[in-house]
């Protein structure tokens, strides 16, 4: 019986010891994993990457290789999953922690094959400031008016800040004022960040319209599988003003429109 004892006791030890050795080999994996800067995506399917927000016709959308723009107003109404990967995460963060009013998101899909390079071009043109200037804005209200999106865009600051690199730099959108602001790039084996938060209050004439770290956008590009992921969202915090809601969110979401669109075009993605 002591026999019998010791050997089941001596298999129990045995059989921990190797599922303290597995858990030791997975954590390390991962620890190297994160050490290292790559962090698997989730591969690009629907059940993976989107929730019941996403409706049919905008998944046929991405499938035909458009981009997806959603106007979404809140954060309830966000499609993706979270999980897919650090970036969309951080960006999901920021959107709850912002609260918006007006919201959108974008969202496209790349190839992967024949787009291996694709982050290094992605970083160089969101590094580069002064392209903002060149941007287009079209506004809705207006048929066949166009102006630029940005009037204002001087880099005044660059440092490298942990894994990112952090710019300070002076925006105006007419007719809104200038108003300072802080973007982050960070780029690894297999994704890209940027993010861009308003340091300043956003006035229209005298009428305080955003306050300080109320205007918020982000891009995550991600491998996924067979295609690079890419996610936007753009946010504002501001009143839900009635006499001008519909302007007002016209004019959030067309800027959040055409800012993702000049980019798109200009690594000829779409």
């Amino acid at each position: 019986m002591k026999r019998f004892c010791q050997i089941r006791a001596d298999s129990y030890i045995i059989r921990l010891q190797h599922l303290l050795r597995t858990a030791l080999f997975v954590i390390c994996g991962t620890l190297m994993a994160a050490a290292s800067g790559y962090v698997r995506a989730a591969d690009y399917a629907r059940d993976t990457i989107f929730n019941e927000k996403l409706s049919d016709d905008d998944f046929a959308t991405l499938e035909r290789g458009q981009v997806l723009i959603r106007n979404i107003q809140y954060t309830k109404n966000i499609c993706i999953l979270p999980g897919i990967s650090p970036q969309t995460d951080e960006i999901l963060d920021i959107l709850q922690k912002l609260r918006p009013q007006y919201l959108a998101e974008i969202m496209y899909k790349i190839p992967y094959e024949g787009n291996e390079q694709l982050l290094e071009q992605v970083e160089q043109v969101f590094l580069d400031i002064p392209l903002y200037k060149k941007i287009r804005y079209y506004p809705d209200f207006y048929d066949g008016a166009e102006c630029p999106l940005f009037s204002t865009a001087d880099e005044l600051e660059r440092t490298t800040v942990q894994d990112r690199i952090l710019i300070k730099a002076l925006f105006a959108m007419d007719p809104f004022s200038v108003y300072h602001a802080e973007l982050t790039v960070k780029r690894t084996e297999n994704s890209f960040l940027f993010t861009q938060t308003n340091k300043d209050k956003i006035k229209y004439q005298f009428i305080k319209m955003v306050s300080p770290d109320k205007m918020k956008a982000a891009i995550a590009v991600v491998h996924t599988g067979n295609y690079w992921f890419v996610y936007a969202a753009g946010g504002v915090n501001a009143p839900r003003i009635p006499f001008l809601k519909r302007r007002l969110e016209a004019a959030f979401i067309g800027r959040i429109r055409d800012f993702s669109k000049f980019y798109i075009n200009l690594l000829d993605l779409e």
